[in-house]
């Protein structure tokens, strides 16, 4: 008799868990979403630096919209009319597939320049939201090598940029390096299934004061990362990895 009311217990407790409702995820909240895109642009540099130090020019569909619609000055087919960028990452060796400890893995790394490449351990800021990624891509004017160095400044550090330490960036048989910081672009990771992101991706754009211009599905964003495919990373161009993520 014991054994048939242990039995029915067990068949009872199976029932009520098999009709819990399934838990949802919770809609990113555009406060903290906000909150943490100005947490990870504060922070990134403490981040142990780059995931390479190769200069690389970004497609001209990364526009940081304005805060004040504006007619660009640039011409559309010239250099200038794109971005020089690093990407710098919460979790450097899952995106980039690098071996830190090791001066000859993965991009172009440069030990002896002072940042932590060895140990790559980010100081991460206290996030609002659950981001199992978050990438920050640092974009700068493009100067032509040999021409007037620009004053470099950056809103969120006072420090000196690493301008001499990069690999420059190459066309047409001519360097390209470094000029004005012009603002970042993010992007955070959190659960695939949450409500208003991209397959777990939010988008955001920091201009180069430090103001939050855009942030959440961005369409310019969304229509060009969906080209990488269901995790929306492009990855480093020249590194064999395939960036990775949490779900």
């Amino acid at each position: 008799m014991k054994s048939l009311y242990s039995v029915f217990a067990l068949l009872s407790l199976i029932s009520v868990l098999s009709c819990a409702a399934p838990v949802e995820a919770v809609e990113l909240s555009p406060q903290e979403l906000e909150s943490d895109v100005l947490a990870a642009a504060s922070s990134y540099l403490q981040w142990g630096g780059p995931v390479d130090f190769q200069l690389r020019f970004g497609p001209t569909l990364c526009m940081i919209p304005p805060l004040e619609p504006r007619f660009s000055e640039s011409d559309p087919s010239g250099p200038h009319a794109e971005k020089l960028y690093f990407v710098h990452a919460a979790d450097a060796p899952s995106y980039a597939g690098v071996d830190y400890g090791s001066a000859s893995e993965g991009g172009f790394l440069m030990p002896d320049s002072g940042w932590d490449l060895e140990g790559r351990s980010p100081s991460l800021p206290e996030f609002e939201g659950d981001w199992s990624q978050v990438l920050v891509k640092e974009a700068f004017a493009p100067l032509l090598s040999g021409g007037e160095a620009s004053e470099l400044s950056h809103p969120f550090d006072d420090s000196e940029l690493f301008v001499n330490e990069v690999l420059p960036a190459e066309r047409d048989g001519e360097e390209w390096v470094p000029g004005d910081f012009v603002g970042l672009y993010l992007m955070l990771r959190t659960s695939r299934e949450t409500p208003g992101t991209d397959e777990g991706w939010v988008y955001a754009t920091v201009q180069a004061d430090g103001a939050v211009s855009a942030y959440g599905q961005i369409s310019s964003c969304v229509a060009c990362h969906r080209r990488a495919g269901p995790d929306r990373m492009f990855g480093l161009p020249g590194v064999d990895h395939e960036p990775t993520v949490v779900d």
